[in-house]
């Protein structure tokens, strides 16, 4: 039987458990997309209930502004009162038609300037996510902006309230509703914000008279 030479055996360095270069990367990024969509689940919540905070806080400023322009300059009250013999209130009459002017001009007004509204205005820093005071403010800012067109729906509302005894306070108010669409990290917000702003409020001592507005009561 011929014997074969026993040989020795040789085993290059690194052979065993070697893996191509590219899986660790691979690997990797995998990590890095499942850390990714994790925090962003996390996060979309409260980023999208600080974005619905600050476009609120946003529109507020815009129509408090759009509603003063409106009532600048001009002369007049936007209510009269009708008084009896005995100089009892007896009717509380509004201007319709101013009351309608402005309800249009500052409309206009509130339309233009939230559709500027851009990151400056609305961006949140990642500071605010983390609910500490002392971060607040701090650090990158998320951009957050309106997407396309915002549209904006205006009423004038009208209510009593008693002020006293014996009196009574009737107060008109422009009760402006802004609906538009925001541009926030990973995805769009459809956002709603009322606000209402004083226009008129006069005081009337005795019974509560009459109204005469075609307006709708405030609710």
């Amino acid at each position: 039987m011929k014997k074969h030479p026993l040989r020795r055996l040789w085993f290059r360095r690194g052979h065993i458990g070697h893996m191509p270069g590219w899986v660790p990367a691979v690997v990797g990024c995998g990590l890095a997309l499942a850390l990714f969509w994790y925090l962003e689940g996390c996060l979309r919540q409260p980023v999208r209930a600080l974005a619905e905070h600050r476009f609120a806080n946003a529109v507020e400023g815009i129509v408090d502004t759009a509603v003063s322009d409106a009532l600048a300059g001009r002369g007049g009250t936007l209510v009269t009162m009708a008084r009896d013999g005995d100089g009892t209130v007896s009717t509380l009459t509004a201007d319709t038609e101013a009351l309608n002017r402005i309800r249009s001009n500052a409309l206009e007004d509130i339309i233009c300037q939230v559709e500027d509204l851009d990151s400056v205005a609305l961006g949140i820093p990642l500071g605010d996510l983390t609910g500490w005071t002392l971060w607040m403010g701090r650090g990158p800012v998320l951009p957050v902006r309106v997407m396309g067109d915002a549209s904006a729906s205006a009423r004038i509302t009208s209510d009593f309230s008693d002020a006293g005894i014996n009196q009574t306070v009737h107060r008109l108010a422009l009760e402006v509703t802004v609906d538009t669409t925001l541009l926030l990290p990973g995805g769009q917000e459809e956002v709603r914000a009322t606000v209402s702003v004083p226009l008129s409020e006069t005081v009337v001592v005795g019974e509560v008279p009459n109204l005469v507005t075609g307006l709708t009561p405030a609710t």
